[in-house]
C-alpha cells in the first residue's frame, strides 16, 4: 500500500547506485521510497517542524536532513 506525506514535500535527494529516493515534508517526516515499486521502504521522524534539505553520502549509507527547527540529523 502507498503511504505519502500528510502534506507538501518540500525536497527530495536520489541515493547513489540505488534506487531509493529520499522525500522530506512540511510534516516533518523524511520517507524512503523504491522508486522500482514506489512503496514506502521507511519513514524517519524526529524533526519538529518541515524538512527543508536532504542529501545522501557518496556511499549512500548516510542520509543528512535539516529542518526549519534548527537542527541537522544524520540517519544510517
Amino acid at each position: 500500500m502507498l503511504s505519502g506525506h500528510a502534506d507538501a514535500v518540500l525536497c527530495v535527494a536520489f541515493a547513489p547506485a540505488s534506487n531509493v529516493l529520499a522525500s522530506g515534508s512540511s510534516d516533518g517526516e523524511i520517507k524512503l521510497w523504491d522508486t522500482g515499486n514506489w512503496r514506502t521502504v521507511r519513514t524517519l521522524t524526529g524533526h519538529k517542524d518541515f524538512v527543508q534539505g536532504l542529501t545522501f553520502h557518496p556511499n549512500g549509507k548516510l542520509l543528512v536532513s535539516a529542518s526549519f527547527d534548527k537542527s541537522v540529523r544524520c540517519w544510517v
